[in-house]
């Protein structure tokens, strides 16, 4: 199928972004399995399939967020069980990550000296956002950086598929820093670890925060086109 709901499949890519407000209209469940479906169709070296997702609606989802903002109002953080970032990034990559982080805060009116206003955005993620689904996202313990790579390429198809149903997404690597927490409350069994959450749902089109959109690096900056290989001379 090249199209659905009227999107081509680069359509879609250029489309997509992080939404961070949703309206309270609920997908309906044909629309949440078609898009699992799509995304269980994502590249996985020798069809492993390393990805496990958790659906939360309702009262479950609320549930869900209850707990986890009372451990983050408490300061009842748990140790990662994955580095979200490293411990020291590259100046550029941190310029990447600062200019985002303006930007965002720009267009929500939060000023820099305000502490509060940046930590209840933040309590925001744990709602997520607003959307009446969200997702959790987990990856059996096994598999090391290339079963990572298949969630991701999973999450990505996820996305896509999102757009092509009219649905915004979120991926959100915040609710990893909560996994005993959420293995409790899903009954997520030991041998998953809790990698990321998703919030899915119809974006709020009113919402200023949702006409953030993150700059990319040119192509040159991250693509090497070889057309012959370098002439390497021999050290016999």
């Amino acid at each position: 199928m090249a199209t659905t709901n009227g999107l081509t499949v680069m359509e879609a890519i250029y489309q997509r972004k992080s939404t961070r407000a949703f309206v309270d209209k609920i997908p309906s469940r044909e629309s949440i399995e078609r898009i699992l479906r799509a995304a269980s169709r994502a590249p996985s070296g020798g069809n492993i399939q390393p990805w496990k997702v958790y659906v939360l609606s309702g009262e479950a989802r609320e549930a869900v967020i209850r707990d986890t903002l009372d451990a983050f109002d408490e300061g009842r953080l748990e140790p990662m069980e994955y580095a979200m970032y490293p411990r020291k990034l590259t100046k550029e990559h941190r310029r990447r990550r600062r200019e985002l982080g303006l930007d965002m805060y720009k267009l929500l009116g939060i000023h820099k000296e305000d502490t509060t206003g940046r930590r209840n955005w933040e309590r925001e993620n744990l709602k997520f956002f607003g959307a009446p689904i969200g997702l959790i996202i987990t990856i059996d313990r096994i598999f090391d950086k290339n079963g990572w790579g298949h969630v991701g390429m999973f999450l990505q198809t996820l996305c896509l598929a999102a757009e092509a149903e009219g649905l915004a997404t979120c991926l959100e690597e915040m609710w990893g820093m909560w996994p005993q927490l959420l293995s409790k409350l899903l009954k997520i069994p030991d041998s998953e670890q809790v990698w990321c959450g998703v919030a899915l749902g119809y974006a709020n089109e009113t919402a200023q925060v949702n006409n953030l959109v993150s700059h990319r690096v040119e192509l040159s900056d991250f693509a090497v086109f070889h057309d012959t290989l370098p002439t390497i001379k021999s050290s016999l």
